[in-house]
């Protein structure tokens, strides 16, 4: 059964990377995978952001890179979902997972998230990835410039941290089982 949905989170490795780094080259390798989840039949991609980390917050060293190769994404998802050639949606949304040394979310790299990170990242985007799924089983074109899924985020990263105390107390899968069968999602 083909998906109704992709969602990738890529390029953070690729910020310290010596070869094809730039904000350019970065932006377009984790839109290539946009085209090819395209290619192959997918209508509707989400596009999270590179995270903030350690390495790249706070005018870190590599946080001027890392907004600018989210801004570069942000803008090819306007343009894909803009295209009225191309048929799809590409949804850009800002990682929803604040970086911080005392959340539990983040591995001790600073780079990586932990497992309760990767559990909070999913119940973030449960939201906007139904909102997704359900414009693509319902045909609707609801989701142009962001829409719903931009939206849904938007409600659930104001209260990100808030939450993280009761997170911490309590060990909860995220709520996207469900959605396992209609949506993908690669992270990198």
């Amino acid at each position: 059964q083909p998906l109704d949905a992709v969602v990738i989170m890529a390029g953070t490795n690729d910020l310290g990377s010596l070869q094809n780094s730039s904000p350019a080259a970065i932006s377009s390798n984790v839109c290539q995978l946009h085209a090819l989840a395209r290619e192959g039949g997918v209508r509707r991609t989400l596009a999270v952001g590179i995270p903030e980390s350690r390495f790249a917050s706070g005018g870190r060293p590599f946080d001027e890179k890392r907004r600018a190769t989210n801004a570069l994404i942000e803008a090819n998802a306007k343009e894909v979902s803009d295209s009225s050639e191309l048929g799809a949606t590409m949804v850009y949304i800002d990682c929803p997972v604040l970086f911080g040394t005392e959340t539990g979310h983040w591995e001790s790299d600073g780079l990586h998230m932990a497992k309760l990170g990767y559990q909070e990242l999913g119940r973030r985007l449960a939201a906007p990835v139904a909102a997704l799924v359900e414009a693509e089983v319902n045909g609707s074109g609801a989701m142009k410039g962001g829409g719903a899924a931009a939206a849904a985020v938007e409600a659930n990263a104001g209260a990100a941290e808030a939450d993280a105390e009761a997170d911490a107390e309590t060990d909860t899968e995220a709520p996207t089982a469900s959605l396992a069968q209609r949506a993908w999602c690669c992270t990198g």
